[in-house]
């Protein structure tokens, strides 16, 4: 099997290059999944502000390394030198996969970090409604810097990179919005080294270009403001595209210090037709597939197993997962035939989600309302109906009809063999005549 074609991760300099130069395509952007995907992930209603000029900006910079504190400051988390794994594993439930990394590995500088978003007051409320460039000043005047979204990552994940701030299993009670607001209050929502509230209490700005494919200029925010629990948004990976000069109620930031970390994130978006059929399925992909199976699935008694179609399914930017045709062939009876995703991870398949189990007949796969539904039809001598896989952020359900029975062959009457002809025998045998 051929490995699936991923992300490219490409580490840059911070500034080199003016954001308009980003590849993309405003017209199908991410932001726009999100929206039809989580409500709570759209920006609210935001008020404009004059982008700054070049004179304000350089007011505005981040000071030098020279100028910026080797170490934590009043109020202020140590995070020290180390690896980051960036984004999210390939087979990550959920994962955003036009948005993060695929874990790659990401030497990091010490810096020092807020231990609360601005004004880094556990008695105060952050901050919230601020301009990139308002974010900036504030924490110049408080001899500071906005922080990368990757040393925004760093520090929630901290050394284990974990999911959460907290750790790898999501709990929806670790970080609600607080009502009311007290920081410092939710004994969950920190991180290992002390750093507070990074979700629930709003998105926090960061320096950051928001390199996933887009060109108008936005800047990354981390972090996550919601009235409700969402396993997506409060991962330590997860990020969104904002437009800087625009003041939002949802957004404000917290400060950073020490030598900036240049590594930033450039994710190349790769957009694929929905469903792609390949030609034929190879042996050697057969023999992979039918590792991934369930145990009953890999081998059944007098019947021959194979995958004999097999189509790739891309339902969001930078993600294919196949979904494949197991036949069962019987010596003596017809074949019969089931439904099966997997997701390929260093040439190793998965399988994510398939049908409880076998039917007599199935059609092509098709898109269905969007490219994250997909159906196929399904028959039986008796009975006629159709398969839907629903697509979300890396997992895959499966709706089917009623009459489809779990199991791993079908109750079929056996071919009859063909009938040889009778001799009939005389009932009385005669003398031979001499």
């Amino acid at each position: 099997m051929q490995p699936m074609r991923g992300p490219t991760l490409f580490l840059l300099a911070l500034c080199v290059m003016p954001l308009a130069a980003a590849c993309g395509d405003k017209s199908q952007d991410s932001s726009k999944a999100d929206k039809d995907d989580d409500d709570d992930d759209a920006p609210k209603k935001t008020k404009k502000k004059a982008a700054p000029s070049a004179s304000a900006a350089e007011a505005t910079a981040a000071p030098s390394a020279s100028e910026a504190a080797p170490v934590a400051g009043a109020g202020m988390v140590a995070i020290p030198s180390g690896a980051l794994r960036a984004g999210s594993s390939c087979g990550a439930v959920p994962r955003a996969t036009d948005e993060e990394l695929v874990n790659p590995l990401i030497q990091m500088g010490d810096f020092s970090i807020d231990a609360y978003p601005y004004p880094n007051d556990p008695t105060q409320p952050p901050k919230l409604g601020t301009t990139k460039a308002e974010a900036e000043g504030l924490c110049q005047q408080a001899g500071k810097r906005l922080c990368s979204e990757l040393e925004w990552e760093r520090a929630c994940k901290g050394a284990n990179n974990t999911t959460f701030e907290y750790g790898n299993l999501y709990d929806p009670k670790a970080c609600p919005a607080p009502n009311p607001l007290a920081l410092g209050k939710r004994d969950k929502c920190k991180t290992a080294t002390g750093v507070f509230d990074m979700h629930g209490t709003g998105f926090e700005w960061t320096s950051s270009p928001w390199g996933r494919g887009r060109a108008d200029g936005y800047v990354t925010v981390r972090g996550y403001k919601g009235v409700a629990a969402n396993v997506v948004r409060e991962r330590c990976a997860s990020g969104a595209g904002r437009d800087p000069a625009a003041s939002q109620p949802d957004v404000g930031f917290r400060c950073c210090s020490g030598t900036p970390n240049s590594a930033v994130v450039d994710l190349p978006l790769t957009r694929l037709a929905s469903i792609i059929e390949d030609a034929s399925v190879p042996a050697e992909t057969v023999t992979k597939l039918l590792k991934a199976m369930p145990a009953d699935h890999q081998s059944v008694d007098g019947v021959t197993l194979s995958f004999d179609h097999l189509w790739r399914w891309h339902p969001r930017d930078n993600e294919e997962l196949l979904v494949a045709r197991w036949k069962g062939r019987p010596s003596r009876a017809a074949a019969f035939y089931e439904i099966d995703v997997f997701k390929v991870c260093n040439d190793v398949p998965t399988r994510v989600a398939g049908m409880r189990g076998p039917v007599e007949k199935t059609e092509s796969l098709r898109e269905d309302t969007t490219k994250e539904k997909v159906s196929i039809d399904l028959a039986t001598k008796t009975d006629k109906g159709k398969v839907t896989l629903s697509y979300w952020y890396g997992s895959v359900s499966v709706t089917q009809p009623a009459w489809v029975k779990a199991g791993n062959k079908l109750e079929t009457e056996e071919a009859t063999p063909a009938k040889r002809p009778v001799i009939k025998m005389p009932t009385k045998l005669r003398p031979l005549k001499k």
